[in-house]
């Protein structure tokens, strides 16, 4: 559009200058069809501009990475002069990368009416993504002059990491290292001696042991005690949010998401936690919808920085059988901050990298339980390994 405008306003100045210095009837005619042109032009995108609107549409979707989704935008002609040059600018930006994409898309609408097109766009890695239209810009026929509309709205659109199975085999081991907890179920009843769920009436079947005495001759019939479920985490995921590129950042979600969904399915209550402005934020999953809100979360964390405050690893309390942690660039020295810990039993290092890094000491240290993942090949690598907790 620029550039016919800037030949229009060239043959306008070549015209002028023809009339000022050769005077006939000719140049003047030219002159007057012109400036009439650029007139009617201006005149029909005043037109145009009355009663036009664009907007973007929030829909709601569940899209996964690498799969094609919609950005909807409603767009109405009030006028009765057909849009044949509509310009929609769609920006997005990743909130884990903050890295920005935009693309233009032209349409058309015709007069007096108002339909909402579907613009399709594909993302290769999951996160949260801010959709922008900040402009739409609208053109006369001719393409020669155009009007800019700001403010056109903005939303935004989750993108799911994708789903990669994972084996998950539970143990009577992490059952039992359960007992020890601070948290009990509110419902079901355990076998924790320590805490009392509730008392009750006697039933066919109870055990002998389990009836209160007092209780029972207080109320004069049989009582007896429930004692409490623990509620402990059988494995901690602790998430390494220094990453690298965007690519690497979508590797360790989608490992997180596919690990964490495997021990859902086996009724493992776990922990997910990551280092966030110099704290670990620490989120309990035990059930699918706490993995999809707990991914939305992590998805929502900016590249740390590099330097971690090892101290605030040092002070955590938090209990559980397991501790799996995902990364690329954990060193010796913060790996045995981070796993220096007498309550938990079992650990494992997953390197997550989009390139091959000597790793000899931690994989010396850890043995079989340090695992290289690549960022190309994560879903062969991540699905073959397996799982014990």
């Amino acid at each position: 559009m620029i550039a016919r405008t800037i030949v229009f306003f060239i043959a306008v100045c070549i015209t002028v200058f023809i009339v000022i210095m050769y005077p006939g009837s000719v140049p003047p005619v030219i002159l007057g069809l012109e400036l009439c042109v650029g007139i009617c032009s201006l005149f029909f995108l005043i037109l145009l501009l009355y009663g036009f609107s664009a907007a973007l549409v929030k829909k709601t979707q569940t899209i996964f990475a690498r799969e094609t989704w919609v950005v909807p935008i409603t767009v109405k002609n009030h006028s009765f002069l057909p849009l044949i040059g509509i310009r929609v600018p769609i920006a997005v930006r990743n909130s884990v990368s903050q890295e920005k994409t935009t693309k233009d898309f032209f349409l058309k609408l015709p007069a007096r009416s108002e339909k909402t097109v579907e613009l399709s766009m594909k993302s290769e890695y999951c996160g949260i993504f801010d959709v922008m239209m900040s402009s739409c810009t609208i053109y006369e026929p001719l393409y020669l002059f155009g009007w800019t509309k700001r403010k056109c709205g903005k939303y935004q659109q989750v993108i799911l990491p994708r789903l990669i199975p994972i084996e998950v085999q539970r143990t009577n081991q992490s059952l039992y290292s359960m007992t020890d907890s601070d948290e009990y179920d509110s419902r079901k009843p355990g076998d924790d001696p320590s805490e009392v769920l509730r008392f009750r009436e006697y039933m066919l079947g109870d055990r002998m042991s389990q009836i209160n005495w007092k209780m029972s001759v207080r109320k004069d019939t049989l009582f007896v005690k429930e004692r409490s479920l623990p509620l402990g985490c059988a494995a901690d995921i602790i998430v390494d949010t220094r990453y690298t590129s965007a690519a690497q950042a979508d590797a360790v979600i989608t490992a997180v998401y596919s690990i964490s969904w495997a021990f859902v399915q086996q009724t493992c209550r776990h922990r997910i936690c990551w280092y966030e402005e110099e704290q670990i934020v620490s989120h309990v999953v035990s059930g699918e919808e706490e993995v999809i809100e707990m991914i939305r979360l992590l998805m929502a964390v900016p590249i740390q920085k590099k330097d971690w405050k090892m101290q605030i690893w040092e002070e955590r309390q938090e209990r559980s059988y397991q501790q799996i942690l995902l990364t690329s660039r954990i060193t010796v020295e913060e790996a045995d901050i981070i796993f220096d810990s007498p309550l938990s039993k079992k650990q494992m290092i997953l390197f997550i990298q989009e390139e091959d890094e000597d790793n000899k000491q931690l994989k010396e240290q850890y043995g079989e339980n340090c695992y290289q993942i690549h960022v190309n090949n994560i879903e062969n690598e991540l699905s073959s390994i397996y799982l014990q907790v």
